[in-house]
């Protein structure tokens, strides 16, 4: 069963939903969809994915990095596969909505993801070049980005056998971890340190 505020934030956005108030619904998911899938929570997530309309989902680049992340980080490439479609067509200037344009962090979060996404197909230069592009964007306000490019950088080095710099990658993970309270990362860095 759900604790006291998992089933407070799925009966905001069930509520959203039934009422087609999508854009709430969509920060909503933004803001507790991933939270909310490191903590067991994947089937009633991928319930609210499923009750929203596409063409909302594809106007959230945040929701859809959430979610290939998501299955990309249980080794799932079938279901990441859509989120990750979507997010090539909404960096790559097919963006339905100009005023939105997704700014710095997000644009990073994309290139990390890339950075792992082409890692695992064994190329860790490529990969490497990916997560440093993604370390030049990324707003240092914003610690959950950082987690990502740190880890992006980390496993890129790692492939690369430059465990100096792996070494050091791993431990700015942890400290962006700390940071921004995200436990996954943190620990991500610790079992690979």
């Amino acid at each position: 069963s759900l604790d006291e505020r998992a089933f407070l934030i799925n009966q905001a956005i069930q509520h959203a939903l039934s009422g087609q108030d999508f854009a709430l619904a969509v920060q909503l998911i933004e803001d507790h969809g991933l939270d909310m899938l490191y903590q067991w929570y994947a089937r009633v997530v991928t319930g609210w994915m499923q009750a929203l309309p596409p063409e909302w989902l594809a106007k959230s680049p945040r929701a859809n990095l959430a979610f290939a992340r998501y299955h990309l980080i249980h080794a799932d490439f079938a279901q990441a596969g859509p989120y990750i479609a979507r997010l090539q067509d909404l960096f790559s200037g097919h963006y339905p909505d100009e005023s939105a344009w997704p700014g710095a962090g997000l644009q990073a979060e994309w290139l990390a993801l890339q950075s792992n996404l082409v890692g695992g197909q064994g190329r860790p230069i490529e990969a490497l070049a990916l997560a440093q592009q993604a370390l030049e964007l990324a707003p240092r306000a914003e610690v959950g980005v950082l987690s990502q490019v740190f880890l992006a950088l980390a496993l890129a080095y790692q492939q690369l056998d430059d465990r100096v710099h792996a070494e050091q990658a791993y431990r700015r993970l942890i400290q962006a971890g700390r940071s921004a309270g995200d436990l996954v990362a943190e620990l991500l860095g610790l079992s690979a340190l």
